[in-house]
Order: structure tokens, then sequence, then C-alpha cells
């Protein structure tokens, strides 16, 4: 697999409490992307004070997937969108971020668990 092919989206019940608490439900507070690309995970992690982006120490002989599901996050793998023109991201959150690596256009999709939705009805 390589890295310009797909993007794991993985979705998370978040750390702390948060404003955004009252818009998300559990489980689908937070996501992230990592990809194989072919010797490295690679973790795009969009965080409220920053984006991290993380090389992590493993490689192929660990199923990072397999332990993201076995942590208990929900995972949905997606093919990136290849398409040329300006996509409008608005504010910069864990969802804005996540369409904007996979080049998705879908305004309406603003919190995790309809990105979640929209992953999973358009692979």
């Amino acid at each position: 697999m390589d890295a310009l092919d797909g993007w794991y989206i993985a979705f998370v019940n978040g750390r702390g409490q948060n404003f955004w608490d009252v818009v998300t439900t559990e489980e689908f507070r937070h996501c992230y992307a990592f990809t194989w690309d072919g010797y490295n995970w690679i973790v795009v992690d969009p965080l409220g004070q920053s984006l991290e982006i993380e090389v992590l120490p493993f490689g192929d002989e660990v199923d990072f997937p397999a332990k993201i599901v076995e942590d208990g996050q929900k995972l949905v793998y997606f093919s990136k969108h290849e398409d040329n023109r300006f996509i409008f991201r608005g504010l910069m959150t864990c969802v804005s971020t996540m369409k904007h690596l996979l080049g998705i256009r879908a305004w309406w999709v603003v919190t995790p668990k309809q990105l979640y939705n929209y992953l999973r009805s358009n692979k």
C-alpha cells in the first residue's frame, strides 16, 4: 500500500472534556489519519493547538490498523480523491483536516460522526 493510494481514518472518544462535546457523540469526538508509505506508518493528527505529524518507530511487522481496532477505535480506509480544484477548508478542525487530506468537498460534513458515515457510504 502506498501513501498516495489512501489513508486510514481513526475515530476516537477524545481526551478530556471540550466545548465541542455538545455537538459530537461519544466514540466520535476526534479523528486522525495514518498511512503506510512502504517503510513506515505515518500519522497525521490535527490537535486543537497544533498539527502533529509523526513517523512511528515500527515497520510492517506490526499490524497498526489491527492494533487501533483492538484499542476500541473506529477505523475506515478511504482512497484519496484526485482532483486539482480548490477546496475551501473553513475552520481548521480535525474533520476539515481529514477532508482536505482526502480531497473531500462535502461542506455539510462537520462532525467526526458525519465524516465516519460519509466515508463508509462513499468507499
